[in-house]
């Protein structure tokens, strides 16, 4: 006769067997990992810092800190798009992406995540929508608002807060339309974080006197004639 605890040890062992059959057997969906690209191109009067610039990990919700893409249907409604995923968790993909770009626009002394060398400034940004908007259109949207703070970082002062906004209808329905609305939406919001960022210090310098923040910190490129 079997003793009971071994009997409920071998039906839990043959029940793990049995469900990991049914997974290994199972087809898995095929998921489409999408990276996007954002190439920043700086206007021809923005200033060149002669400082560093750390940016933080934007703060977010618990929905938008994975991979998933969503899908907003209503005020109040998110789903995830099937067969998709982002490469990365959103608020650590556009933090890279906004590095990058900033880094590659050649107007800063240097770019920074934390953890690296200390900046004269910190960016730090909340994500407070970053999905695609089914407003009952022909196409999808990609819709993304980003909060933006710009911080001194000896003193702690907020030199400059702002909110991004920007939505990009996709031309046309299915995936790519949607991923190249995404690419659209993130060059124009980096484009304007980039501007904001050096003519905000800019303005700091010349207004508030900071004895930290010199003027000739910031030098302002001729315009091409």
């Amino acid at each position: 006769m079997i003793h009971p605890f071994l009997y409920r040890v071998l039906v839990a062992a043959l029940c793990a067997a049995l469900v990991s059959g049914c997974v290994l057997g199972r087809q898995s969906t095929p998921v489409s990992i999408i990276a996007p690209v954002v190439e920043l191109e700086p206007g021809a009067g923005w200033p060149e810092a002669a400082w560093t610039l750390q940016v933080q990990r934007p703060v977010s919700d618990q929905m938008r800190d994975s991979n998933r893409i969503l899908v907003r249907e209503a005020r109040s409604q998110l789903k995830v798009y099937p067969g998709a995923a982002w490469l990365d968790a959103a608020p650590d993909m556009f933090q890279a992406l906004l590095v990058q770009a900033l880094e590659d626009s050649g107007r800063f002394e240097g770019v920074s995540r934390p953890g690296g060398a200390a900046g004269r400034y910190r960016l730090r940004t909340e994500m407070r929508r970053f999905e695609a908007l089914d407003d009952g259109s022909r196409d999808l949207a990609a819709d993304i608002e980003i909060r933006a703070s710009m911080i001194h970082t000896r003193s702690a002062r907020v030199v400059a807060t702002r909110t991004f906004e920007q939505r990009t209808r996709a031309d046309g329905g299915g995936l790519q339309p949607l991923v190249t609305a995404f690419e659209d939406a993130f060059q124009q919001l980096v484009t304007d974080i980039a501007e904001w960022v050096l003519v905000s210090a800019e303005e700091a310098a010349a207004e508030r006197g900071d004895e930290e923040i010199p003027a000739e910190g910031l030098r302002r490129r001729p315009r091409d004639t």
